[in-house]
């Protein structure tokens, strides 16, 4: 499968964006995290796999909605996965280019956090405005 295809099926049938989770006391998280993510859902199984092989991520299978509603398929790509990813995405995606964009950005303010060494209110300040942008971006 050509890096190209994978580019344009993303363009086409993906979603890029930055999940913002809140501190939680069960994870003994003190801060918001933001986590970027591409997510791709379609009814064919099979390219839904080439493509998993290809660049890794969570391939998981959608409840459906209704017996009308054809089986659809999650390919979920963050962490490691994404950052394999995206060399060949930022050479030829098109459509979805500036989202990559906003991803990078936030993969750049990410560092190994210790439990205790938190983010400086600056880093957390410039990690939600760059969320923001990724927001405006998806309304464009």
């Amino acid at each position: 499968m050509h890096n190209q295809y994978i580019a344009g099926f993303i363009d086409g049938e993906g979603h890029m964006g930055i999940i913002k989770s809140p501190p939680s006391k069960k994870q003994r998280q003190k801060t918001i995290r933001y986590t970027p993510k591409i997510t791709i859902v379609n009814t064919n199984k099979h390219i839904m796999v080439e493509i998993q092989k290809h660049i890794g991520g969570c391939l998981s299978e959608r409840k459906r909605e209704s017996e009308k509603h054809r089986q659809t398929y999650s390919l979920q790509i963050y962490g490691k996965s994404l950052n394999g990813a995206i060399p060949f995405l930022k050479r030829c995606l098109i459509i979805k280019k500036a989202e990559l964009e906003c991803l990078i950005e936030m993969i750049k303010t990410q560092r190994p956090t210790a439990r205790g060494n938190q983010y400086t209110k600056a880093e957390m300040d410039n990690k939600e405005k760059i969320y923001q942008k990724c927001l405006m971006l998806k309304k464009m």
